[in-house]
């Protein structure tokens, strides 16, 4: 019977071949489809459990209409079921969009202490108060590139960004993706139609808040479980009726702050009705001040207006005198060197009249065949000779003894004569020597001159200037004079008209 089954099965197979494949692979491709379908969700889930985990992603948000003290945040730190806490920084803004209208953006601060970290897709991180991050978003009509600015503005005039922020633009340094957003929508806002569109990060130091606006908080009570498991939720679940009751607990005494806050501010203000009530009994004194000062300031103003003109006047003949010294200073410098140059032309002269006498003088004893030296010897023998002949007695001399002693006489004052010429050559020679000097410190003194005649001109007119200066000055300290009495006399009759 099983055989004949089997053989009526086989049969109709082959009797009806393109079926029985078409069939079989309908049936092979939906297996595969469930397989496949079967392995992804696992391992997608596992993917998003990983990124999560390696950005330490927040378990819970949390928010408060009055902002969170630094006692607060010790509360929920003190909880068993918390590990790590992390309060920061938000604010809803509004960013132009073009001609489009503008979008609502989550203005954050940029998280840097370990929780919620962000993956760098371009460029780099803030390293300075007016550098932001943003994100890729396809579903966004602005999309902003790295060098671009990003400026926010708010349309509530009860809430002006300056209340919050230190700045209202920043520039693009980086572009990012925050574990905080792995779908398209990007939470809810107080402005705009309810919803934000993209965030944006910035660093902390930007917000001005005296607390802060998030919470964010990773569970003890959380570790180990699957952010997908039925699990999860049950511990989220009862970690946000943990966070319900303390705040319930927290939000009398931080109430209880704010309504401190503002008694404060209350009295501060009452404080301030009784200093104007004190300042408007003092207004009729000082209305009286007032008039005496603008009295005062009158006759001062008319007394620096004199002395303004007479400065100017002194500034004016000043100046003419200075360009008549320096005039004067430039003539004597130039008369100076038309003397040097002649003294140079009288030295080149004398120089080349004592060359040609040294050369004469020279030239006479080469031709004698004598020498200085030769000379002072011939003096020396001449000089003992006629003594020799003049020992003799003069009765016992010849005739001719006389007359050569005369003879001698006259050799020694020729070569007497001779000494002399060379003296005054030599004294000729220092003469000009000295005229040299002379004029060559007569050359550096009319340096020397041209070089304070320039230092004079420089100073002078540096002196000239700040003289002009301090003449605008007073100038301009008369017309600010002038402005300052009208705007006080118009202070005066306003003042004295509502007093």
């Amino acid at each position: 019977m099983k055989s004949a089954l089997l053989k009526d099965i086989f049969r109709e197979i082959g009797n009806t071949k393109s079926r029985f494949f078409s069939i079989f692979a309908i049936i092979a491709l939906g297996a595969g489809f469930f397989a496949g379908l079967n392995i992804t969700c696992p391992d997608m889930i596992i993917t998003q459990e990983h990124y999560f985990s390696e950005n330490n992603l927040m378990d819970i948000r949390l928010a408060s209409n009055y902002g969170f003290g630094e006692e607060d945040i010790e509360a929920i730190s003190a909880m068993d079921t918390v590990k790590e806490v992390y309060p920061t920084y938000s604010k809803d803004v509004f960013i132009q969009s073009g001609e489009s209208g503008s979008i609502v953006a989550k203005l954050m601060a940029y998280p840097d202490k370990g929780m919620n970290s962000v993956v760098l897709l371009e460029g780099r991180l803030p390293e300075n108060p007016d550098e932001c991050l943003v994100e890729k978003h396809g579903q966004l009509t602005l999309v902003h590139e790295i060098g671009d600015t990003v400026t926010v503005y708010t349309t509530d005039p009860d809430d002006p960004i300056e209340d919050s922020l230190e700045r209202d633009s920043w520039t693009v340094v980086g572009i990012v993706m925050s574990p905080q957003y792995i779908a398209y929508d990007r939470g809810t806002a107080t402005i705009g139609n309810g919803s934000a569109d993209t965030y944006v990060m910035v660093p902390e130091e930007n917000f001005t808040y005296d607390v802060y606006t998030d919470v964010y908080v990773t569970m003890s009570s959380a570790e180990g479980i699957s952010p997908f498991a039925d699990e999860y939720s049950t511990v989220i679940e009862i970690a946000k009726e943990d966070f319900e009751n303390l705040g319930d607990e927290r939000a009398p005494l931080r109430l209880n702050e704010i309504k401190a806050d503002a008694q404060e501010k209350l009295d501060e203000a009452k404080q301030e009705i009784a200093d104007a009530e004190k300042e408007l009994s003092d207004a009729e004194k000082e209305l009286s001040d007032a008039a005496e000062k603008i009295a005062d300031a009158e006759k001062e103003l008319s007394d620096g207006w004199a002395e303004y003109y007479k400065g100017l006047a002194e500034y004016n003949d000043g100046k003419v005198k200075f360009e008549e010294e320096i005039a004067k200073a430039e003539k004597e410098l130039s008369d100076g060197e038309a003397q040097i140059a002649y003294g140079w032309e009288e030295y080149e002269n004398g120089k080349k009249q004592l060359e040609e006498g040294r050369k004469q003088f020279e030239e006479g004893l080469a031709s004698a065949g004598m020498t200085l030296e030769s000379l002072s010897t011939m003096k020396t023998h001449l000089e003992y000779t006629i003594k020799s002949l003049e020992i003799v007695p003069e009765y016992l001399r010849p005739p001719t003894t006389n007359m050569l002693i005369e003879e001698l006489r006259k050799q020694i004052a020729q070569i007497d004569a001779t000494f002399a010429a060379y003296e005054q050559i030599l004294l000729g020679e220092q003469e000009l020597e000295a005229a040299y000097n002379t004029l060559v410190a007569s050359e550096s003194q009319i340096r020397f001159g041209y070089a304070e005649l320039e230092q004079a001109k420089i100073d002078g007119k540096k002196e000239l200037e700040d003289a002009y200066k301090e003449i605008q000055k007073g100038y301009k300290k008369l017309k600010d004079g002038e402005a300052e009495l009208a705007e006080g006399k118009q202070e005066y009759e306003e003042g004295l008209a509502e007093f």
